[in-house]
């Protein structure tokens, strides 16, 4: 990582964050869009009462995803979250563009907490705002968030539920236009498709556990507390969703979900009215808490940027009596903008954090030593693609072939060459899971069938991921102790990569386009100074600010020496 040196006493941010902190801080950002808004929403366009297979799988990739977010935050206790891990691991150019996504997914964070604020007070007011835009400015985009209220929680679980709303028949629909938007009725309404296309956007529930990462130059002992309250926030999470999914499903039936406010709609039909009040007036309570939790992530990216040189400097700035990155605070504010993208960006972000994971555990310590001391190379993804890394000369080393790296006996420690092999064979991998989830995606109908074709396309891209990891198991992991370590590597991080995929080819078309734009500042190309920078055809912050102005260029002048404290 290209930052001068990140040793836990020389954070220019106060480290006055518990892991109760920290804790809170996550919990308070990530419950809300899923109890308020996400559960009826994903319950009557997607997947019906099997929303909580949704939210189950969302909460399987959000933990696996969190793991890895926990090995990080031991190895690396500094804020910036995502991006700084990239930094360390594939290089500045990369960790330039999981910045540039982390910016828009805590920007559509901080603004969904407005639209959902907005929401409810609409709501209580009968409506009126929304009729009187739908109807004069209509402009057909709907971004859906909230954030929790625990009374309100409660509340729901103490209604009486009705387990034939998990039956329900199709012929049972009186409204024949509610009817064909339906699906065929049952636990299933939608099939398989709607569970995994539930999944990808009840994910958008779980990103907030992430923004504990960002906290880590402001929180004590990071390698203990960060890990510890990622693992805390998302079994509160998972519990909460989990069960506001199915109660939500059992007490008013799927497809008359209100997707705008489900839970205020539900209790006003159940003939509750004064408990739709209390919820929703409880909502906005919550909703003025959780504005603090949805800002609290996005300065601190901008401030890890700017102080690496990519963004202006300016946004470095630190208050000196509150010690937070003010001006930052303030940009990233008056940015704000309602945009449906936020579980795209959390998904790509996730699984490269994961990628990270592979490529960092099967580097030798002297890598890392070696990169530390020297400043040589910005990432050590970066540096394999470029041969820059150092190793230590060792003629054993430099005559060891490809092959014998992974198939001598285990137990050895890792050196340069099995360093470089793991790092290409992580790139194989993921290669390797976006056509494997792609064909499953598009040629879903064609595996049913049984079509040859079709069968013999995935059963050769399963074997090919099979064997690069399997490869990647038999090279030697490096041995260093961290105050937290994902189990099972490289499983659970593969594991992790080829979920979030699989979610990722899944989401809606019109998606992809809007985020194509939004990252085409990131389109990679090679320059004569052996890093990758982006392409100057493309809107380029990068180009016209960062590459000039970073800490590695900088370096690279030899204007000074660069300090890691990775572990």
């Amino acid at each position: 990582m290209a930052r001068e040196s990140l040793e836990l006493n020389t954070s220019q941010l106060a480290r006055v964050l518990t892991v109760w902190d920290l804790t809170a801080l996550g919990v308070g950002s990530t419950l809300g869009i899923g109890i308020y808004v996400l559960a009826g929403t994903v319950a009557k366009t997607q997947a019906g009462p099997a929303v909580i297979l949704s939210f189950f799988i969302a909460a399987v990739a959000s933990l696996l995803a969190g793991l890895c977010f926990a090995e990080f935050g031991a190895r690396v206790p500094s804020c910036g979250s995502a991006y700084v891990y990239c930094y360390v691991t594939l290089g500045e150019g990369l960790a330039f563009l999981m910045g540039w996504n982390l910016i828009l997914e805590f920007v559509l964070s901080t603004s969904s907490v407005a639209r959902g604020y907005s929401g409810y007070v609409d709501q209580l007011l009968g409506n009126p705002m929304r009729n009187y835009f739908r109807e004069h400015l209509s402009m057909g985009v709907e971004f859906l968030a909230a954030y929790p209220d625990l009374f309100a929680f409660g509340l729901v679980l103490t209604l009486t539920v009705d387990f034939h709303n998990w039956q329900i028949r199709p012929e049972e629909i009186e409204d024949p236009a509610v009817r064909e938007k339906a699906g065929s009725g049952g636990f299933l309404p939608f099939g398989f498709k709607g569970i995994i296309a539930g999944a990808a956007t009840c994910f958008f529930g779980f990103q907030g556990f992430d923004t504990i990462a960002t906290a880590s130059e402001e929180a004590q002992n990071p390698r203990r507390t960060i890990p510890l309250a990622i693992c805390m926030c998302l079994g509160v999470v998972f519990i909460a969703y989990s069960a506001m999914a199915a109660v939500l499903t059992l007490i008013w039936p799927y497809y008359l979900q209100d997707i705008d406010t489900p839970i205020p709609y539900a209790f006003e039909h159940l003939g509750w009215p004064v408990a739709r009040w209390v919820v929703s007036i409880g909502t906005l309570f919550g909703l003025s808490t959780s504005l603090v939790g949805a800002l609290f992530p996005l300065p601190r990216i901008v401030y890890a940027m700017a102080e690496d040189g990519l963004l202006f400097k300016v946004l470095a700035r630190i208050n000196f009596k509150t010690l937070t990155p003010t001006i930052a605070t303030v940009v990233s504010g008056t940015a704000a903008d309602l945009v449906d993208l936020m579980a795209l960006a959390t998904l790509f972000a996730f699984a490269l954090v994961a990628a990270c994971i592979i490529v960092l555990r099967y580097q030798p310590e002297e890598n890392i030593t070696t990169a530390s001391e020297s400043g040589e190379v910005t990432g050590l993804l970066a540096g394999v693609a470029q041969n820059q890394i150092r190793y230590v000369s060792d003629s054993s080393v430099e005559s060891q072939t490809v092959l014998r790296q992974i198939f001598v006996q285990r137990g050895r420690l890792p050196t340069g060459l099995s360093g470089k092999v793991a790092s290409w064979l992580t790139v194989v991998y993921v290669l390797v899971v976006i056509a494997l989830s792609l064909s499953l995606s598009y040629t879903a109908d064609n595996l049913v069938q049984k079509e040859t074709w079709a069968l013999t396309l995935v059963g050769c891209l399963t074997t090919i991921l099979l064997i690069s990891l399997v490869a990647i198991h038999r090279l030697p992991q490096s041995p260093n102790q961290l105050a937290f370590k994902v189990p099972l590597v490289p499983l659970l991080p593969a594991l992790s990569i080829m979920i979030n995929a699989y979610l990722m080819v899944n989401m809606r078309m019109v998606t992809w386009v809007q985020y194509s734009i939004y990252m085409a500042i990131g389109k990679l190309k090679r320059e004569k100074t052996n890093s990758f920078v982006l392409n100057l055809n493309s809107l380029s912050v990068y180009i016209v600010y960062g590459w000039r102005n970073s800490k590695e260029e900088t370096r690279m002048q030899g204007k000074y020496d660069v300090n890691y404290d990775v572990k």
